[in-house]
């Protein structure tokens, strides 16, 4: 179990158009600021963790591991924006995240290859779009799955291939916007709109060393 006080939390907030007026009389009228660093006060992060890695080699299986982690996490912050005073979760933050693989290592070609499956689950993002207006997202992720194959060299340096999102993964976004706390509580914006994304799988090749 966990449980941590965080000052300064970093999050990207949506840019006002007083604001981004000023920058562009500023800078430059062709550019936009759309998201800023912002350092919305204080906040309280908590949770559980459960982590199981389990060799097989009782059942006639060396070298492969087989683990799982899940984990709960809950957080709370008042929202910066002083015109729509909310306590809520960590922008993008998820509720609960898990993963579940294996690993093998073939000791005689010093090579190790294994799979493993992360997901999570929903995510609220939170913009800013005005000085009392708020963008409030739901974001869900489809799960990630990975298989890897790890070669090892002169006991120094590692290859390793992993082909990545293997199941064409999809981002949905239902954003909703809100112009005040009233509105927020009672579920009730003045728009909506829906979002979504899909994303190829993709290879990464990675080479590492010991000096």
């Amino acid at each position: 179990a966990f449980y941590r006080r965080i000052e300064n939390k970093i999050e990207l907030n949506g840019v006002g158009d007083e604001v981004n007026a000023i920058f562009q009389a500023q800078i430059d009228d062709e550019i936009e600021a759309t998201q800023y660093v912002n350092n919305p006060n204080k906040g309280t992060i908590y949770g559980v963790e459960f982590d199981l890695s389990y060799p097989l080699e009782a059942l006639g299986a060396p070298n492969f591991h087989v683990f799982a982690n899940y984990t709960y996490v809950h957080s709370e912050i008042r929202d910066a924006n002083s015109n729509f005073p909310v306590d809520r979760r960590f922008s993008m933050q998820p509720d609960y995240i898990y993963n579940a693989g294996f690993d093998h290592l073939i000791q005689n070609w010093a090579l190790t290859w294994g799979a493993s499956y992360q997901n999570g689950g929903a995510a609220e993002e939170w913009v800013d779009s005005g000085a009392a207006t708020k963008e409030v997202a739901d974001v869900t992720f489809e799960g990630n799955l990975e298989v890897f194959l790890e070669k090892t060299f002169a006991e120094r340096y590692v290859v390793r291939v992993a082909a990545q999102n293997l199941l064409d993964a999809k981002r949905k976004d239902v954003t909703r916007i809100y112009e005040s706390v009233a509105q927020y509580n009672a579920r009730t914006p003045v728009s909506s709109e829906i979002d979504q994304e899909e994303s190829d799988p993709w290879i990464i090749l990675t080479f590492r060393s010991t000096f």
